[in-house]
């Protein structure tokens, strides 16, 4: 009587399309104890879950044979259930063999075990750690397949930690997100999406079946807080631009945009630094906006500061830029309304004011003058000699040794000169180039004209008291004369 041995067994799972699964399986035949050749009818089962199938003439050769257990009779859609492990009983030609036990597949995991595959269902394979806890899942769904990788939280439950995708209906064709504990609630929260998408960052799709790619960062709240990516606006004055992006938010508004001016010239870059203010179309108001800007084909680089109200109101109150149409930088200094008040045009040179300058001096509709308010001042002291002082400076015409300046005569003074007689007047920078104050030399010649003119004053009293004497004198000749006449002696008076 031959004796059947089966020595030798490899198994593992199959998803198929279908629900039924399917086990390959290969064995060796011995009869006593020399490989068998030639056919054979072997009948499988198992008694739980039930289930049985017969192979007829099944091919054996040098001992080897290999059937698809589940292609003629489906195998039953959990057939491991908890055990992890099956006892599958085999009959050769007849003779009963012993049973075998069929184990769901190990895949490596770590040192410490490993992590089986606890069941295959329609499209899908879990995935339970060494506790026996669920650890994740691949699955197949209608749009693309997922895998999900699970992890336990302080409640030892579990909630997603990473999760990857195919396509979805949101326009995304392949997503990876990083989860993290919501600290407010039970399950988890979105912290990282990284992301590819047939969509622009407004939602609308590309022509053409144009693709870019992001990644989105959240915190635990479940709060929008950055993202980076690549952008195009098909809708723009650049329809084909395209550039990176860097978005950063605040708990409910927007803090810094970066990017390309793709709506424009996606070789330009800009910086915006966005306000709490909405800008009345479902957006916010940049406060302010650093541009590089085409001037005629030269570019130029711009900053922008705004001041903004809810609803879309936007004033620019601070301008600056390194070109000003044709060359040289400027800066515009403007009222709520947008009015220039202030200006400095390093083309030509002009600083322009429309209201009044304070500090050391003050410009007004008057003209330039001087702060001067007595409030301001200590020490107040009167001039010594000023007369004298004044006596001693020089004015003199010159001209400038630079060419570059104005070559008509100049009239002035010489600052070392002033120096000795009035150091006050004179300034001397890091280079030891000097500087006179016209402004305060006023004072002085103020005092020193006083001064000459209290002499003056004098003068005329004396010219004056002179004056009277002489009348005081001819009035007594005339008298004299008078009585002369009277007497008969006006000759000899007269002499």
């Amino acid at each position: 009587m031959k004796k059947f041995y089966t020595l030798l067994s490899f198994i593992f799972l199959l998803t198929t399309t279908t629900v039924a699964q399917q086990i390959p399986f290969q064995g060796r035949l011995l009869d006593n104890d020399r490989p068998f050749n030639g056919t054979a009818t072997i009948d499988f089962s198992i008694s739980s879950p039930a289930w049985s199938e017969t192979k007829s003439g099944v091919s054996v050769v040098d001992g080897y044979y290999s059937v698809v257990l589940g292609s003629d009779t489906p195998l039953p859609e959990n057939l491991f259930g908890d055990s992890r492990e099956v006892t599958l009983n085999i009959t050769v030609n007849g003779e009963a063999l012993g049973p075998i036990a069929l184990h769901s597949p190990l895949l490596p995991y770590t040192a410490a075990g490993p992590v089986e595959i606890d069941s295959i269902n329609a499209r899908a394979v879990r995935l339970y750690n060494a506790s026996d806890n669920p650890a994740g899942y691949i699955q197949a769904g209608t749009e693309g397949a997922t895998i999900q990788l699970s992890a336990p939280d302080a409640s030892d439950s579990y909630n997603r930690a990473t999760f990857f995708g195919g396509t979805t209906g949101s326009g995304e064709n392949s997503f990876m997100n990083l989860y993290g504990m919501n600290p407010t609630s039970d399950g988890q929260e979105l912290l990282i999406n990284n992301y590819t998408t047939t969509n622009n960052v407004f939602g609308t799709p590309f022509s053409g079946g144009y693709r870019r790619g992001g990644t989105d960062y959240y915190d635990n709240e479940g709060t929008f807080l950055a993202g980076i990516g690549s952008n195009r606006d098909e809708s723009g004055g650049d329809p084909t631009g395209k550039s990176g992006l860097v978005i950063i938010n605040g708990p409910t508004s927007r803090n810094v945009y970066v990017s390309g001016q793709w709506w424009d010239n996606s070789e330009l870059g800009i910086v915006q630094v966005f306000g709490q203010n909405d800008n009345g179309a479902g957006d916010w108001s940049s406060n302010v906006e650093i541009v590089a800007d085409d001037q005629a084909g030269e570019t130029s680089g711009r900053v922008s500061i705004m001041n903004t109200a809810n609803g879309g109101t936007v004033n620019e109150t601070i301008l600056i830029s390194s070109n000003n149409g044709s060359g040289g930088g400027f800066m515009d200094l403007r009222d709520s309304g947008g009015l220039n008040t202030i200006s400095l045009d390093g083309q030509n040179g002009n600083i322009s004011a429309n209201g009044d300058v304070f500090g050391n001096t003050l410009t007004s509709s008057d003209g330039m003058v001087q702060t001067s308010d007595r409030r301001l001042k200590k020490n107040i002291q009167g001039l010594n000699k000023p007369l004298e002082k004044v006596s001693a400076l020089r004015g003199v015409s010159y001209q400038w040794k630079d060419e570059s300046k104005s070559q008509r005569n100049q009239i002035g003074v010489i600052a070392q000169e002033v120096e000795e007689i009035y150091p006050e007047f004179v300034i001397t920078n890091d280079e030891g180039m000097k500087a006179v104050n016209y402004a305060q030399m006023t004072a002085v010649l103020i005092e020193a004209i006083k001064e000459l003119n209290v002499k003056v004053e004098r003068l005329e009293k004396e010219n004056s008291d002179l004056k009277a004497s002489l009348e005081e004198v001819k009035i007594l000749k005339s008298q004299m004369n008078n009585l002369m006449k009277m007497l008969g002696t006006s000759k000899a008076a007269s002499k």
